[in-house]
């Protein structure tokens, strides 16, 4: 990034700024937008809504710090809403769908919470209009939260507005280390950094905020923005002796970024900085100096610094890593740290000196010595496809082999990485005892231990499994295994050797042991080709008959994982799909994600489903894996295939791994396979609002999906929106699951539980969002 003037006029056409005739426009623009925005009508009634009287002031973040001279501090922020409006009316680079897009936009930058702003900025700077460019800046001065201020400043340099210049001199005088680091993100956005900026830049470094570590964030961020151009560079050499040590420590580091020798021998006093900040930066600093500097750099000095820091101080840790990227040079002290004596001492030191309570882990050295040694291999010109097999044949030639029952020991103390639990494997430990080992860890819950578990031969796991297969735990962990493995060859292995375990001796038949066993729709495609082998061999029972015809049924209706379903509740709701003609029962129409890889759902059936069918409710219930489906799938519910009417439902439940502002439904995290606040228009113009009768009800088993509540965007007030007449819409604020729904005699959902001390968002039908969802779709109907 080289230094570069830029002009700091502003580039606002003149009518823009002109007050009259923006005043003068806005009649104009209240009588075209009915039609010129495509139907929207946004403005049809009135001006796009003011914010809150808290949201935009003359004391924002930025006037809170700075006293503004020569702005506005009477500022009326609907203007710059209003110039956008106006430029957006008159533009002939935009289609209907763009204006709609910013009329929709505009509604969101007037709201109280950051994530509908935010997002707003990012639409607003799609349109290449200078108007866009005036609301930024004047989002940058008076807006009140940070994250905000921060967006509008990067915005505004990514659109290239001049003005950004002045914003980030403005934010780099202010003694606030967020803005610090908006400031430098933004300039990161400009084409060339502006001479007039390295100056401002100085000065920031030169009066570093500190955090309560001593250290200072925005201080090395400025220090490796500065190292980016030749100027910047000039700057950190004459301060790499600053009298504060601080912008001393921060030159330095950025220099050093810079790949400039000249930082080197100041790295190797930062590397024992009593600031931790400083001396971590500096360690990951002399390890990347030693492999790109080679000869420019004393390299003995360094090695002896680390090997120092390696045996005896609290930056054990980071100095074995800066070991381990190395290469050749730091495997001799890698080595001298395995070996199991020295180790052990050296482990006792730390203890006793009570720097580090836990020491070191054994196999963060193993793993960080493969790593020096696969560079090495590198920089011997050792080819890309050999260079794996040739380090891990290397590493355990010199893995000293009494130093197992040390890595056995951090497994067993709870080494939770997988990067380490795969270490151990490089020991070459028998396949089953290493996973013997990775299941005892924590009966087979640990995520990492799972993941390791998944990369092994089918025929490993499957040794270790099959013997135990009748405790719970491994059933559980097994069924997590298998969801991670997408070989569906090895899947049919797994599962064959299932239905023929010792499981198909239990009193409880197959179905049930396959609850936990199968959490996704390719387990059941592979259950169904195991079963084909099993009766190709002659060896069917009757009981793998009956599953058989199960997954048989059940894919007729379009239910590929019929196991988390017990076989009456299934066998209601395939009755269900398949009739012809209403009942007169009410309906409850139930979609879910078919994807569950920690098992959530498992409890969908004994908690709500049999509660619903003993209470009288007609269960409809629907597999989905994307956003319309699921909206197809409600709409379908209200129908028969002999009936010319429609009956809506009473209730409607979603069941999902979800978050504040989506849920799941596919596997993925593609748009089309979730649901979030941004499908407000899809769900609008699906007409899916008249699927649920008045006053019915609406759960959602999906996390957190009620966190914030009535003032936030989540997914509980977008169902607001979506139904209307809903009595309340029920959602969890925090991770949970469903545990219990209490009716009333005549079968009344009275409260639904998501777990004893689970907070529940309750959205009634005065909700005050389900407004806010509404006015951005004025004029449409559904």
């Amino acid at each position: 990034m080289q230094p570069e003037d830029d002009p700091t006029q502003s580039s606002t056409p003149q009518y823009y700024q002109d007050e009259t005739s923006i005043n003068r426009r806005l009649g104009l623009v209240l009588s075209l937008a009915s039609f010129t925005f495509g139907g929207c009508a946004a403005f049809q009634d009135n001006l796009l809504p003011e914010p809150p009287d808290n949201l935009y002031t003359h004391t924002g973040i930025i006037g809170q710090n700075n006293n503004l001279v020569g702005r506005d501090a009477n500022y009326n922020f609907a203007q710059g809403i209003n110039r956008v409006s106006i430029a957006a009316t008159h533009s002939t680079t935009i289609n209907d769908e763009q204006r709609e897009a910013i009329s929709k936009a505009l509604n969101e930058i007037t709201k109280n919470d950051s994530t509908s702003r935010d997002r707003a900025i990012k639409e607003l700077v799609k349109f290449q209009d200078p108007s866009v460019g005036d609301l930024l800046v004047e989002i940058f001065y008076y807006d009140s939260d940070i994250n905000i201020v921060s967006q509008a400043l990067e915005s505004l340099a990514s659109i290239g507005d001049p003005r950004a210049v002045e914003c980030i001199e403005t934010a780099l005088a202010i003694d606030n280390e967020d803005i610090v680091l908006a400031a430098v993100d933004a300039t990161f956005q400009l084409d060339a950094l502006p001479s007039r900026l390295l100056s401002a830049f100085e000065k920031r470094l030169q009066t570093p905020v500190v955090d309560e570590s001593g250290g200072s964030d925005s201080g090395l961020e400025i220090s490796c923005l500065l190292a980016d151009s030749e100027e910047g560079k000039e700057i950190l050499l004459r301060n790499i002796t600053h009298p504060d040590y601080l912008v001393a420590a921060c030159s330095v580091i950025g220099l050093a970024e810079a790949n400039d020798p000249r930082a080197f021998p100041y790295l190797l006093e930062l590397a024992e900085s009593p600031i931790r900040q400083i001396q971590n930066n500096a360690l990951w600093a002399i390890g990347a100096q030693i492999n790109l500097l080679g000869d420019q750099v004393d390299v003995n000095d360094a090695l002896e610094l680390l090997e120092e820091l390696a045996f005896t101080r609290d930056t054990a840790n980071v100095a074995i890593s800066t070991l381990g990227i190395i290469g050749k040079s730091g495997i001799p002290i890698l080595l001298k740290l395995l070996d199991p004596e020295e180790f052990q001492n050296a482990d006792i030191a730390r203890k006793k000196n009570q720097i580090d309570e836990t020491g070191v882990s054994y196999l963060s050295l193993v793993k960080n010595l493969y790593s020096a040694i696969r560079i090495s291999c590198v920089e011997e010109g050792c080819s890309e496809t050999d260079v794996d097999s040739l380090a891990l044949e290397r590493l355990r030639k010199v893995l000293p082999p009494e130093s197992i029952e040390l890595a056995r020991k951090d497994v067993w103390n709870g080494i939770n990485s997988y990067g380490e639990l795969e270490a151990l494997a490089w020991y070459g430990v028998d396949g089953v005892d290493l996973l013997r080992q990775v299941y005892d860890l924590s009966h087979g819950s640990n995520n990492s231990a799972i993941l390791l578990a998944a990369k092994m031969p089918i025929d490993q796991i499957m040794q270790f499994c099959i013997p135990e297969i009748e405790h719970a735990s491994v059933v559980q962990f097994l069924g997590r295994v298998l969801y991670e493995i997408s070989d569906e060859d090895a899947l049919v292995y797994a599962y064959k050797q299932i239905l023929q375990s010792s499981l198909s001796n239990l009193d409880c038949n197959m179905h049930y042991n396959l609850m936990d066993l199968a959490r996704k729709p390719e387990c059941t495609t592979a259950i169904s080709k195991a079963l084909d082998l099993i009766e190709a061999e002659s060896q069917m029972t009757g009981d793998l008959l009956s599953l058989k015809e199960t997954i048989h049924r059940a894919a007729n209706v379009g239910i590929n994982l019929p196991f988390r379903l017990s076989p009456s509740t299934l066998n209601e709701i395939i009755c269900n799909r398949e009739a012809k003609y209403f009942d007169g029962r009410p309906i409850a129409t139930i979609v879910t994600s078919p994807y569950d890889h920690n098992g959530a759902f498992l409890t969908t059936d004994n908690c709500l489903l049999r509660s619903l069918i003993m209470n009288g409710y007609c269960v409809m219930y629907y597999e989905v894996k994307s956003d319309s489906e699921m909206l197809e799938s409600i709409l379908a519910s209200n129908t028969r295939s002999s009936e010319s009417f429609t009956q809506p439902a009473k209730l409607i439940v979603l069941g999902a791994h979800g978050a504040q502002a989506g849920s799941m439904l596919g596997d993925k995290s593609s748009e089309d396979q979730r649901i979030d606040t941004e499908d407000d228009e899809q769900i609008l113009l699906s007409g899916v609002g008249a699927a649920l009768e008045n006053g019915g009800q609406v759960i959602l088993i999906s996390c957190s999906t009620g966190r914030g509540r009535e003032e936030a965007d989540n997914v509980a007030n977008l169902f607001r929106f979506a139904f209307p007449q809903a009595s309340k819409v029920w959602a969890p604020e925090i991770p949970s699951n469903i545990s219990a729904v209490k009716f009333s005699t005549s079968g009344e959902i009275l409260e639904v539980n998501f777990g004893d001390k689970t907070p529940t968002y309750i959205a009634g039908i005065d909700n005050k969002r389900n407004g806010d969802y509404q006015s951005r779709f004025k004029g449409y109907s559904a």
